[in-house]
């Protein structure tokens, strides 16, 4: 009799280990694939950063030489706000990188609210300058302001984009600590180029060349039958 209940206690104990060792798994799992995640989206970020910086450059730009040649220049270039997706917080386990990025988050979405702001800044001026609303000179005036205000905004995205390389160095040193079963795995995907890839690489190119120049063959055929019809 006490065989038999010992036996049922350590079934249960072991089942209910079994399962708590399935829930940590699953958590730890989530986390690290919240992480690649995030590393996909902070380097999205360090890319926006970059094309933001260059709409900059090209406003001013545009607006420098239009003026030095008595013009009036417009630009129909536009910043981009940032995309994030704060919901992958919720499967993070690390505290320090949970609040670390909840700053960060709001950070970029004070940044977006002054893109919003430029861009709406600027739509107007150009609105009432095409439409002729306004005078050259009052154009010339407020766009001296507007670019006062690139100034400011780019010394921001100056300073988001060392918070960014900053969450991204974080990300890749935590993220390499992979849930076993994870590690296990990638040991026997294909994570890296292999040889047998590489030495194929050149044939398979060839082939994908020769299918699109069929393709692009056949579709030549099939518009001058259509056109001969």
């Amino acid at each position: 009799m006490e065989q038999l209940i010992l036996g049922a206690f350590f079934g249960a104990f072991f089942s209910f280990l079994f399962v708590r060792y399935g829930m940590i798994y699953e958590r730890k799992n989530k986390n690290y694939n919240a992480l690649v995640k995030l590393e996909y989206q902070v380097n999205s970020v360090i890319n926006q950063i970059e094309g933001n910086k260059h709409a900059i450059e090209v406003y001013k730009k545009v607006f420098n030489k239009g003026f030095e040649n008595s013009g009036t220049p417009v630009v129909y270039t536009k910043l981009q706000e940032f995309m994030v997706n704060n919901n992958i917080l919720l499967d993070l386990t690390n505290i320090n990188l949970i609040n670390d990025l909840l700053s960060y988050f709001i950070d970029i979405e004070k940044t977006n609210s002054d893109i919003q702001l430029l861009d709406e800044i600027y739509k107007e001026l150009r609105a009432n300058i095409v439409n002729g609303s306004i005078s050259e000179e009052v154009y010339k005036k407020n766009i001296e302001y507007f670019k006062s205000q690139l100034d400011i905004f780019e010394k921001f995205i100056d300073d988001l984009h060392d918070q960014t390389i900053s969450k991204l160095a974080i990300i890749r040193l935590l993220s390499k600590n992979k849930p076993f079963f994870t590690r296990i795995i990638l040991q026997f995907s294909q994570n890296r180029y292999t040889n047998r890839i590489s030495k194929n690489l050149p044939n398979e190119i060839r082939q994908i060349k020769a299918e699109i120049r069929e393709v692009k063959k056949e579709s030549q055929e099939q518009i001058k039958k259509t056109l001969d019809k």
